[in-house]
């Protein structure tokens, strides 16, 4: 409402006087406010561990985005990794062949791959005549009776009876007792998984021994009926170990061996372009010889076993060279069987 003035008194404008008013700035989101005020988040989550603090005065560390961050991170980092081990892995090279280091004057070798002692036996052959005649359930009923009284026996007269060859046999028999006393091992049955295995004449079974070790024994037949092949049971040799060992003989010996290739060359033996390597290790794993067979040679070749890293079951005349620097190097001169039995004409 207007009121007029009295006389005198100056009249009140009928406008304001237009004053510059200046307005703050509404507000700004706090959440944006507060992050143009922080410090770099790294910053903030380093902690004061006594007081639980970060770096910023009276303020906690921004643990939410430290957990975000470090999982964000470590996501990053398994998807990467994977990525590179995937293609190491598709791209990783063939590993390389390493020799193997064998001591020359033969520490204890353990073979990978058991050798038969009848190895060479092929169960593919026709079954002999001299075996024919029975079933193969007649044969077994009368080979398991001679085992029985073989593997018993504690006396060389016991057995003598139950070999092959016995004229033939007996002074190898008593050359390994000469006090005429034998250990017996015993009979517990043939092997469950082992049938009979046939070759020349010979019929091979696998049986378990009273201390359940797994042997086999060799049978033929003759004129006198079924009896035992005494040399492959023995593993006879025409001298024994220790004997070849210490006199270290340079005429040609006959010997049973457990054969298995090894890159050993040294001495006169050197160069593994003229000669292939083999360990001999005796039937008792007890001592061991390096063998060499001419590269290339009909030996090199009857002497390499099917699987590279196997072994094989052989008998051989070996001959140390005279002169030789090494008492544990031989040259293998003859390769007489596949296995421990040998044929008549061979014997």
């Amino acid at each position: 409402m207007l009121r007029i003035p009295e006389e005198g008194e100056a009249s009140a404008p009928l406008m304001a006087v237009i004053q510059k008013v200046s307005f703050a700035p509404a507000p700004s989101n706090k959440k944006k406010q507060r992050r143009r005020k922080k410090k770099n988040v790294m910053d903030a989550a380093v902690p004061d561990w006594e007081s639980g603090k970060g770096r910023e005065k009276g303020e906690g560390a921004d643990w939410k985005g430290l957990f975000k961050t470090t999982t964000i991170w470590g996501f990053s980092f398994t998807v990467i990794a994977g990525l590179v081990f995937l293609f190491l892995k598709t791209t990783e090279p063939a590993p390389e062949v390493v020799e193997m280091e064998i001591d020359p004057e033969g520490s204890e070798v353990i073979l990978e791959v058991p050798a038969s002692l009848t190895a060479g036996l092929d169960e593919e052959e026709l079954v002999p005549k001299s075996v024919r005649k029975r079933s193969e359930a007649e044969f077994l009923s009368l080979a398991e009776a001679l085992a029985r009284k073989f593997l018993g026996a504690s006396t060389v007269d016991e057995i003598l009876p139950l070999v092959s060859n016995p004229n033939g046999v007996e002074e190898k028999i008593r050359r390994d007792h000469p006090d005429g006393k034998i250990d017996p091992v015993g009979f517990s049955g043939f092997s469950a998984n082992g049938g009979v295995v046939y070759k020349n004449g010979e019929a091979a079974v696998s049986f378990l021994t009273a201390d359940q070790e797994h042997r086999q024994l060799v049978f033929s037949e003759g004129k006198d009926g079924l009896k035992i092949d005494w040399e492959s049971w023995a593993g006879w040799s025409d001298l024994p170990w220790k004997e070849i060992l210490e006199s270290k003989p340079t005429d040609p010996v006959l010997v049973r061996v457990i054969s298995k290739p090894v890159p050993y060359y040294n001495f006169g033996f050197s160069d593994d372009s003229e000669w292939v390597s083999y360990l001999l290790l005796s039937p008792d794993q007890l001592h061991t010889l390096y063998g060499y067979a001419k590269r290339g040679s009909s030996i090199d070749e009857q002497l390499r076993p099917a699987d590279p890293n196997g072994s094989m079951a052989v008998t051989l005349k070996i001959r140390f060279p005279k002169g030789g620097a090494s008492g544990s190097q031989v040259e293998i001169e003859q390769f007489l069987a596949d296995g421990w039995v040998l044929s008549a004409e061979k014997n």
